[in-house]
């Protein structure tokens, strides 16, 4: 699984609801994630329940919705919106 790259890991996501590569796609990402959600809450408790927010609607969302984000979108910009976007429906500040 780690050779395959983010967007073939979406793709096996989307395809099949691949636990395994959704594992690794949060392997990938969650310190990232994690980071921006520190940045932005402050609170470490917080911040990992900001992470975990992330990735429980990164899942529920229709496989294919994930096909359309470029790799591109998994970089910072990304991460640091999806963080942003929690915390504030989640009440954290």
């Amino acid at each position: 699984m780690n050779a395959q790259s983010d967007q073939q890991l979406l793709r096996d996501y989307a395809g099949s609801r691949s636990e395994a590569a959704f594992a690794e796609l949060v392997r990938r990402h969650i310190d990232l994630i994690y980071s921006a959600a520190l940045r932005l809450v402050i609170d470490a408790h917080q911040a990992e329940d900001v992470t975990q927010g992330v990735f429980a609607l990164g899942s529920a969302e229709t496989p294919t919705k994930a096909l359309t984000q470029s790799h591109a979108n998994l970089k910072s910009p990304h991460m640091n919106w999806a963080p942003t976007q929690f915390s504030s429906r989640s009440g954290a500040s």
